[in-house]
């Protein structure tokens, strides 16, 4: 693996209400599997991963589950 990217700009630095912080850390985090050699292939099954982390977080919001159901019904994306 190669050492983590150092960014260019810090993300204190950006203003709170600032939309450059998605895109940012998108970049970033882009830039980063790329140096650690994953194929397109890949990225893209990371980003499908992390939608499905964020459709778990989305449905637990939603039907208001407790910790400990999280942990009860064991989906990978809560662990």
């Amino acid at each position: 693996m190669s050492p983590p990217i150092a960014p260019t700009k810090s993300i204190q630095s950006f203003d709170e209400k600032s939309y450059d912080i998605p895109k940012f850390l998108a970049c970033s985090f882009y830039k980063e599997l790329r140096r650690n050699s994953l194929t397109d292939l890949q990225i893209i099954r990371v980003i499908s991963e992390l939608m499905e982390c964020l459709n778990c977080s989305f449905k637990y919001r939603k039907e208001g589950l407790s910790e400990n159901s999280k942990r009860l019904l064991n989906l990978e994306c809560m662990k």
